[in-house]
């Protein structure tokens, strides 16, 4: 993860999802929030939602 520090109290977070198995390619996923930790987590959040749908792609794979 990368985090870029805007001002004092803002910063931004940026993640990888897991990448899409039909055509593989990765996308990335930008949060912003007031402390390093906060951005964080936001983007570990939405990861570990994004985890749950691989099935539903993994299954139209050939």
């Amino acid at each position: 993860m990368h985090f870029v520090q805007f001002n004092k109290t803002t910063g931004r977070c940026t993640g990888e999802e897991p990448r899409n198995p039909a055509t593989d390619k990765r996308r990335q996923i930008t949060r912003r929030g007031k402390s390093k930790d906060d951005a964080r987590k936001k983007v570990e959040k939405v990861i570990v939602e994004l985890k749950k749908h691989i099935p539903f792609y993994e299954r139209d794979v050939r």
